[in-house]
């Protein structure tokens, strides 16, 4: 799946967005690629400087080769830290394949290098650190996870903060590694707050489109569901009845479990 055989058009944009991270010069006032967002530093400088050093195909190879490694190493350890064989691992991955890897929401995991795709191994390695009981690793692995991508990062970041305290039975736990992750985050976070107070309005074409209105409704309506309209909402009523049913179903296999 990780096969360094095709660019998809995340990696169009993101690879060209890292390259002028690093070098701004080569890039013209009026470049399709704009986004200068400084939350994506550290991504952009690992994908941004492979660009530079080896060209747009080589840096994309190598980071392809690179991710599946990542995943591999990382997805183990979690499969291997919960109980699954090799077999039946490898089960999880086919299934979550062909079920298009996601539920609702257009997300995936196994179809290109981002700063998403690099957040979700240091996530596995994390819920990994959590099984063994290894609290403030996994918690620092949640960080990491942040700096690749802050949504996927802080949201299962969040996630283990709660788990270390419920798998070690300790509100004083939840609590330490809640600050732990916070104090660690406050540059990130600073970057985020900056960002979002100091913007200088929308760049508006000809026509009275703003550029973030051309690029994120017209171009990438599809960020914006369910929100867009109430048609939209009603599309994602299949993703979110599977998700109450497979929550009842893990809820039901853990009562028995239990018993």
């Amino acid at each position: 799946m990780m096969a360094p055989t095709a660019w998809n058009g995340n990696e169009e944009n993101y690879f060209q967005l890292a390259h002028r991270a690093v070098a701004p010069e080569k890039f013209g006032e009026y470049h399709a690629v704009f986004d200068g967002s400084k939350s994506r530093i550290v991504p952009e400088y690992i994908l941004g400087t492979l660009v530079e050093h080896l060209g747009y195909e080589q840096a994309h190879t190598l980071a392809r080769i690179f991710m599946a490694l990542l995943y591999a190493i990382t997805i183990s350890l979690f499969f291997q830290a919960v109980g699954l064989g090799v077999l039946n691992s490898l089960l999880v991955v086919v299934i979550f394949r062909l079920m298009g890897e996601e539920i609702l929401g257009g997300e995936w995991l196994f179809q290109g290098v981002e700063g998403k795709t690099f957040s979700y191994a240091f996530v596995f390695l994390g819920l990994y650190f959590v099984h063994k009981s290894r609290w403030y690793l996994a918690v620092l692995c949640a960080v990491l996870a942040s700096y690749m991508h802050f949504l996927v990062g802080m949201l299962w970041g969040g996630c283990i903060v709660l788990l270390a305290g419920i798998a070690a039975r300790s509100l004083i736990m939840t609590i330490r590694c809640g600050i732990m992750m916070a104090l660690l985050l406050i540059p990130l976070l600073a970057i985020i707050f900056s960002e979002q107070l100091g913007h200088s309005g929308p760049r508006i074409s000809a026509d009275g489109y703003s550029v973030d209105y051309i690029y994120s409704v017209i171009r990438n309506s599809h960020h914006l569901a369910p929100f867009k309209s109430l048609s939209s909402t009603w599309s994602w009523a299949p993703g979110i009845l599977l998700v109450v049913l497979l929550a009842a179903l893990l809820a039901a296999l853990w009562r028995m479990a239990q018993l």
